[in-house]
């Protein structure tokens, strides 16, 4: 009896193809870049439009001090580069208004502030400055199974390379950690910093000090219709081929 054609629609996140299979015949898929529309708010310390483009995308450009009378109503996914800077209330509600309606967004380390601001309490991020971060390269634990098969193993390697990261705490549930891994974070003292007198203070008093502890990576989370997924790492010039094809990955899981 000869085989018949059948019609196989894949979907992971915001991507979907569709082809026509014959049972027991290899597939090629590709996904159309005009298949989803894609935005990005450009940033200082990161280019996550450099990934998409190398994906075959064309994003469009929204300049940070306009993302608040943007129209995100047409958009698949929205990324905020690091760097972008702080965002207004009108910035963060269309944000988490997005996302409500079934829009993914991504964000990169400086950008924490607008996920904090927009999901409260989706994640914990380390006080009383989320930037506390130093360099180094960090072997990560992958705890998401997509990622360790496209990496071959259960570990990836993340380099920083510059010092005042965003670092994560902790993710409550209903929040997924990605990667984790063994970090160094400056912890400052514990200060009531709204009734210090500036005028007559000792500096030595707010002297940080270097603590190692394991830290989330990389988290995700289900928002309405919408998802969120953000990192501690981005892209950059000296990323390691580990953090390459896990921010390409990222991008087909939001």
């Amino acid at each position: 009896m000869p085989l018949e054609l059948a019609t196989l629609e894949l979907r992971k996140g915001i991507f979907s193809v569709s082809t026509d299979a014959t049972p027991g015949e290899p597939l090629n898929l590709m996904i159309a870049p005009d298949s989803v529309r894609l935005a990005y708010v450009p940033g200082s310390y990161d280019s996550v439009e450099d990934v998409l483009r190398g994906l075959g995308f064309e994003p469009d450009e929204i300049p940070p001090w306009t993302l608040g009378e943007a129209t995100l109503a047409g958009y698949d996914g929205l990324f905020l580069n690091c760097g972008a800077g702080e965002f207004d209330e009108d910035a963060v509600a269309k944000v988490r208004t997005f996302v409500s309606k079934g829009g993914a967004l991504y964000a990169s380390d400086w950008a924490y502030s607008t996920i904090a601001e927009a999901f409260p309490g989706r994640v914990r991020f380390v006080e009383p400055f989320a930037e506390a971060g130093q360099p180094e390269e960090v072997v990560a634990a992958v705890h998401d199974d997509t990622f360790r098969r496209v990496l071959g193993r259960s570990t990836a390697t993340i380099r920083f390379d510059l010092e005042f990261w965003a670092v994560i705490d902790s993710a409550p549930a209903g929040t997924d950690v990605l990667l984790s891994g063994p970090v160094t974070q400056l912890i400052y003292p514990d200060i009531d910093w709204d009734s210090i007198d500036w005028g007559n203070v000792d500096s030595d008093q707010f002297d940080p000090k270097p603590v190692r502890s394991v830290r989330p990576l990389s988290i995700q989370f289900q928002e309405g219709k919408g998802r969120v997924t953000y990192t501690s790492f981005h892209n950059e010039a000296q990323n390691t081929e580990d953090a390459d094809l896990l921010l390409e990955q990222l991008i087909f899981s939001l």
